[in-house]
């Protein structure tokens, strides 16, 4: 009966002594799976930052590049308004060298003028021809005698 309780405590040892071992092999694995969760939380961490700061720094490209485009249409208009009271001025200058009476055709301003032709959406290239109509239509010839 000794013997069996002898060999019975020898297996209740040895069981311990396999149990200690899973156990510090679970916990190794416990500590290591931690690290790398650790890690992997601050590779989140940073890419989610790198993220942030790319987003952010594609919304300021995006809001410059809107500004210049603002800027670009702004420009744009200011020169088709430009050349469209050049060639008003030109019109008038050509019709009075021709012959023509300016106190008729001085009456309409061209900044009036400007907005009707923006209003019936003429393209820029057509511009000279309907300022020239426009100003015939109210021209009259100077009477010679």
């Amino acid at each position: 009966m000794l013997k069996m309780h002898r060999d019975a405590m020898e297996s209740y040892q040895k069981e311990v002594e396999d149990l200690k071992a899973d156990l510090s092999r679970t916990e190794h694995q416990l500590r290591a799976r931690n690290t790398e969760v650790e890690q992997l939380k601050a590779n989140l961490s940073h890419l989610r930052l790198r993220y942030t700061e790319d987003v952010q720094g594609r919304d300021a490209h995006m809001h410059e590049l809107q500004r210049q485009v603002t800027d670009l249409q702004h420009y744009c208009n200011s020169a088709e308004e430009r050349y469209f009271y050049s060639l008003v001025i030109g019109v008038k200058l050509n019709m009075s060298a021709q012959g023509y009476r300016t106190m008729h055709i001085n009456q309409l301003k061209p900044q009036t003028l400007y907005e009707r032709i923006r209003s019936t959406g003429t393209s820029v290239e057509h511009w000279p021809g309907w300022v020239a109509r426009e100003l015939a239509s109210i021209a009259q010839p100077l009477t010679r005698q």
